[in-house]
């Protein structure tokens, strides 16, 4: 007394994995990687992080630039005594911290 829809073609789990393990079955098993996608992913974190990187080290210089100028614009090209502490002052204060 079953009905045709009940009968059907898919294959039980446990048979499936069994077939795959065999070389059987065309589909890997989902949820690993291979060693070839680490490496990918990988080189992929480690150029984010050099990209990162080189962008806040010339973001820290191009501020360290602009604050040497701003202390050079002004103290001027004056050379006494005073204005030369002020100005060694000033460019001490600069940094290279993007931030």
């Amino acid at each position: 007394m079953t009905s045709d829809a009940d009968n059907t073609t898919e294959v039980p789990p446990e048979t499936y994995d069994e077939q795959v393990e065999e070389g059987n079955g065309a589909a890997p098993k989902r949820g690993r990687l291979s060693a070839g996608v680490w490496a990918a992913i990988a080189l992929s974190v480690v150029v984010a992080a050099l990209i990162t990187y080189s962008l806040l080290r010339i973001a820290g210089e191009e501020h360290y630039q602009s604050c040497i100028a701003a202390v050079n614009g002004r103290y001027g090209t004056a050379s006494d005594p005073l204005t030369r502490l002020a100005r060694v002052n000033g460019v001490k204060a600069c940094s290279r911290s993007p931030f």
